[in-house]
């Protein structure tokens, strides 16, 4: 009898520890992960903030199918992510393109502003390329990066960089309802050739957005 409870108790104790994610380590998570384990995901991000450490290891993993579940992950954290911001842009980098984890950056808004506008200022073409194009995608909240692209556009940035800017810089004016951009996309237009082109489209979504609201609040 004694034996049964015994052996019970064990059953019962190796079933709850698979239900329990703090007790699992790095390594658990980077299989479920690597496997796209949907209820694995949720099991996770149930922790909240306490999941970070785990998340941010899996960030770092070699697999692009990890790193993107990780992302992921963190997007159902909300504000509970914004630690992880740096490893975000660090897994950006190294898996250029990866659309779940621009969309968690997105999702974060003002929290990843500050870090993505440390990144425009840095030299990593490709990398500058990818943050303008989600800074583009957090509406008002990145205004601030605006100086910081507007300076991308002076300077000597590669082409396919500032056609990202360009389109940054159009979307986050038109939220905004900022001019500031107009005079350097007016003079990207007089150097001909596909930088002109989309600098002519973001001057006219910025100009007709400030007519509207100059022709709304003369309504008031």
């Amino acid at each position: 009898m004694q034996k049964s409870v015994w052996l019970l108790a064990v059953l019962l104790l190796v079933a709850c520890s698979d239900r329990v994610p703090e007790v699992k380590d790095a390594a658990y998570w980077q299989g479920k992960f690597a496997k796209g384990d949907s209820e694995a995901m949720k099991a996770l991000s149930a922790e909240g903030a306490a999941a970070l450490p785990t998340l941010q290891t899996l960030l770092q993993d070699e697999s692009e199918t990890v790193v993107q579940n990780a992302a992921m992950t963190l997007g159902d954290l909300g504000a509970d992510a914004a630690p992880a911001i740096p490893a975000l842009l660090d897994a950006m980098g190294r898996f250029p393109g990866n659309p779940f984890i621009a969309q968690t950056l997105k999702e974060l808004k003002s929290a990843a502003v500050p870090a993505m506008i440390e990144v425009l200022k840095g030299d990593n073409a490709e990398l500058k390329a990818q943050v303008a194009k989600v800074i583009g995608g957090v509406g008002t909240e990145g205004e601030p990066a605006l100086p910081v692209l507007i300076d991308i556009l002076e300077g000597n940035d590669p082409d396919p960089v500032k056609l990202e800017v360009i389109g940054a810089v159009a979307a986050i004016s038109v939220k905004a309802v900022n001019g500031d951009a107009l005079p350097t996309l007016k003079a990207l237009t007089a150097r001909g050739g596909e930088l002109a082109t989309y600098a002519d489209r973001a001057i006219r979504r910025i100009e007709h957005k400030l007519e509207l609201e100059a022709t709304i609040a003369a309504g008031n």
